[in-house]
């Protein structure tokens, strides 16, 4: 076999991965707010959704990522004001992220147990949407009456890793991966944590 054939499937050129992401979401801001006081969430909020990523590795140890996520978080509230004034309805949050970056990682083909780390940039969207009724005397609130949504744009980042076990030459499992995902929007910083696990198909 020649040099130029072995380099080329000594590792994997490229992967792609698809799984389950969960999210602490830092409810420290006003984006968040209403959910943690309405429901009773106290600390960060449990966002569930989806992960997606694409590496294109320029040699045994690194590539470039991109990444996707998309995680949801929502639920019923019933509020009294006071003896005389209720308001309920439901709350729905969104936050998606778009980053690329560096991820570093051992892809030779013959290795069992991949550790891994990334560095990524990008942009994040966060949405709340507020659907509620006010029974009683009613007077304007930030909820507000009626249907009511929130959305805001702020760079992000992901910086973190995790372990790939490897199943055989087209798959590997995602034993899992963390990393802190800061959101810098306007009306201050998230500082959330997002946990992941899936499949690698390379």
């Amino acid at each position: 076999m020649s040099l130029t054939a072995f380099s080329q499937s000594d590792y994997n050129k490229a992967e792609g991965f698809i799984g389950f992401s969960h999210g602490q979401v830092d409810g420290s801001t006003f984006q968040f707010t209403r959910l943690t006081e309405e429901i009773g969430q106290t600390g960060p909020h449990r966002f569930n959704g989806f992960n997606a990523a694409g590496v294109y590795n320029f040699g045994r140890y690194v590539g470039i990522r991109g990444d996707l996520s998309a995680t949801f978080n929502s639920g019923a509230f019933n509020r009294t004001i006071n003896t005389t004034t209720q308001i309920t309805g439901e709350a729905d949050n969104s936050l998606y992220n778009g980053l690329v970056g560096v991820q570093f990682k051992d892809n030779s083909n013959d290795r069992r147990v991949k550790p891994f780390g990334y560095l990524m940039g990008g942009v994040a969207r966060a949405i709340t949407e507020v659907n509620s009724t006010c029974t009683g005397t009613c007077t304007p609130t930030v909820l507000g009456f009626g249907p009511a949504t929130r959305r805001e744009n702020g760079f992000a980042g992901a910086f973190g890793g995790g372990i790939d076990i490897k199943l055989n030459d087209r798959f590997d499992l995602r034993a899992g991966q963390i990393d802190y995902n800061p959101v810098n929007l306007d009306q201050g910083m998230l500082h959330n944590v997002r946990i992941g696990v899936g499949i690698v198909i390379k």
